[in-house]
């Protein structure tokens, strides 16, 4: 029962670890940098994650389902591939359409005036800040108050049920941007 409990919240127990290690750094503020600043704004979102096939594509619909402008991209990832079909199976049962998702690579991105990077990981959100930098990178988990969230793990490979988790504090940090937006216009 523990065992299921720690695989349906944390994927595993190399999540479970991984979860407290992230939000201990982000309770003493290695992650500050990456919190949305009330002083920026953006025009389009762009999603960042791993394969571009589970978190980022989910971002994406989401955000745009509340009338932002969003894209997505993997940092490693051919490009081309579809949704996971766990992530296309748990964002459906959600009412999120992913079947016309298809990768995109980030070797192939043009970022725009605008964009604010939105990565699910902190190694993610160091690499874009290298590849892109003096664009607004911040951590989807670091939008959301309670709790913050630093960590946004990969559901690739897990269960239904923790795709499910994952996609809540996907949606929680969505909205959190989404009310961002609409105080800082």
């Amino acid at each position: 029962m523990i065992t299921q409990m720690i695989k349906d919240g944390y994927g595993s127990k190399k999540g479970l670890l991984r979860y407290q290690l992230h939000r201990g750094f982000g309770m003493l503020g290695r992650y500050d940098t990456f919190k949305p600043k009330p002083e920026t704004s953006f025009t389009r979102l762009v999603f960042v994650c791993a394969g571009n096939i589970c978190r980022s594509p989910f971002a994406e619909v989401v955000a745009q389902g509340k009338g932002l402008s969003a894209v997505s991209i993997g940092l490693s990832t051919r490009g081309g591939d579809p949704a996971n079909p766990v992530a296309l199976a748990v964002a459906s049962e959600r009412g999120i359409p992913l079947a016309q998702h298809r990768s995109s690579r980030v070797e192939d991105f043009e970022p725009q005036a605008g964009d604010w990077f939105v990565c699910m990981e902190p190694q993610q959100a160091e690499k874009i800040q290298v590849l892109f930098p003096g664009f607004p990178t911040i951590l989807l988990g670091m939008c959301m108050e309670r709790p913050r969230r630093p960590f946004i793990p990969d559901p690739f490979g897990k269960s239904a049920a923790y795709f499910a988790r994952c996609f809540s504090w996907i949606e929680m940090g969505v909205e959190t941007l989404n009310d961002f937006r609409a105080t800082a216009g």
